[in-house]
């Protein structure tokens, strides 16, 4: 697994061995990692005396199947990304393909 981090944008690589080619697999395998990131990103932020929460949401492209090369998947992941934000917040959406 890997991770690039910029402002509020993280991609995420990741390989699932037991998906092997089967993109059905390799789906259900990424929609467990979105839904334990969204999970854990919306717990209070603790500050002093102020209680904020945190939410994320996800966009989600797949290779090959969204995408042929990195930098393909993270705007195929971006874009979805911007259309869960736009549909309230900790969502997930896959890109088409």
């Amino acid at each position: 697994m890997c991770a690039a981090i910029a402002g509020d944008v993280v991609d995420l690589a990741g390989q699932s061995p037991e998906a092997n080619n089967d993109a059905t697999l390799r789906a259900a395998a990424a929609r467990s990692v979105a839904n334990s990131m969204i999970a854990s990103s919306v717990s209070p932020l603790r500050e002093p005396d102020i209680g904020r929460a945190l939410s994320g949401s996800l966009g989600i492209a797949l290779f090959p199947h969204h995408a042929a090369d990195a930098d393909s998947l993270s705007i195929a992941a971006d874009r979805r990304r911007y259309k869960a934000n736009s549909q309230g917040k900790a969502s997930i959406r896959f890109a088409h393909g």
